[in-house]
């Protein structure tokens, strides 16, 4: 297959023309860049392309070799652009996820550290009431989740003061009541 350049790459002023339009020429590779270059020199492959195209156009190999770096700095710039994109999202969500386990897994530890201190010795000052809180789980949800969270337990607290609570719910209060575990199956 024989390549075939526009008409005004072929001539003197075309070349100039390409060679000021050209984004690359225009401003200074960056370190990386220039790396990046320099193993695309060192290619065999490279150098080969180059002589077929040169004797393909008739086009002298210098012109064609600046043409060929600053489309390989093209190229590098769009695919770094992608990749860091791609990974930095792909890395983040894995870090959300990781996080929001640990939190869980904490209050779930704090919770149970409370309730065993709590069935051990309850403690109140003289108006009845408990003298410190040292542990609010809502505080390590985001607001969205509270107000669910928030929004479930009123509406569960509601059907047991009103005496409509599914046996689901208050068989998963009683088992949860009794040290049988942090989740609940049902209600």
């Amino acid at each position: 297959m024989t390549a075939v350049l526009p008409m005004s790459l072929t001539t003197q002023a075309g070349r100039e023309r390409s060679q000021s339009l050209s984004p690359a020429r225009k401003r200074q590779k960056s370190t990386f860049e220039a790396k990046v270059v320099q193993e695309v020199r060192s290619l065999d492959g490279y150098w080969h392309a180059l002589q077929r195209l040169s004797q393909t156009t008739g086009l002298p190999d210098g012109d064609l070799q600046a043409l060929a770096e600053d489309l390989c700095c093209v190229c590098w710039e769009q695919a770094k652009e992608v990749a860091s994109s791609d990974a930095l999202l792909t890395a983040s969500k894995e870090e959300i996820t990781k996080l929001k386990d640990k939190i869980n897994r904490c209050n779930l530890a704090a919770m149970k550290d409370i309730a065993a201190a709590k069935a051990v010795k309850h403690h109140r000052n003289d108006l009845g009431e408990d003298l410190v809180a040292f542990h609010e789980p809502l505080q390590f949800l985001d607001d969205s989740t509270k107000e669910l969270v928030l929004t479930v337990a009123n509406e569960k607290v509601r059907l047991l003061e009103d005496g409509v609570a599914p046996p689901s719910l208050i068989e998963a209060l009683i088992k949860q009541a009794g040290g049988g575990g942090g989740g609940s199956n049902g209600g």
